[in-house]
């Protein structure tokens, strides 16, 4: 009897059916499907490590939070010149063009305080 699996075209169905992909197993070279853990030819195991080990993982999740702390300190950086020129400085008479560039350095200096806050973190938490 032939295992249903071994037909080429019955294969490509049911991987078309799952919505999964195939991958290549490094050990024989045989097409698996990119869920398995092992080899279903000869059962190596498909789970691989990172190239760079754990502090590469550090650095790419320092550098997602460093673009999370950029967004959050422009956010709050043109809530606090709002805040300012609504409350504190109404009796400043802006126009547009002053405006505009009163938001622009008070969020830059929001990202910068945003990075710096975040790089401060995983400098002395993870020495990165």
């Amino acid at each position: 009897m032939v295992d249903m699996y071994d037909d080429g075209i019955i294969r490509l169905f049911v991987i078309l059916a799952r919505g999964t992909t195939q991958m290549i197993c490094p050990s024989c070279n045989t097409s698996t499907l990119d869920s398995s853990t092992t080899c279903h030819q000869c059962g190596s195991s498909l789970i691989t490590s990172t190239v760079g080990g754990p502090k590469s993982i550090l650095v790419l999740d320092r550098d997602v939070h460093l673009r999370i702390g950029s967004r959050i300190g422009a956010v709050l950086g043109f809530a606090l010149f709002v805040l300012l020129t609504h409350s504190i400085l109404e009796s400043l008479y802006l126009d547009k063009a002053e405006t505009t560039v009163g938001a622009t350095i008070f969020a830059a200096v929001g990202v910068a305080v945003g990075r710096w806050l975040v790089y401060r973190h995983y400098r002395l938490n993870y020495l990165l």
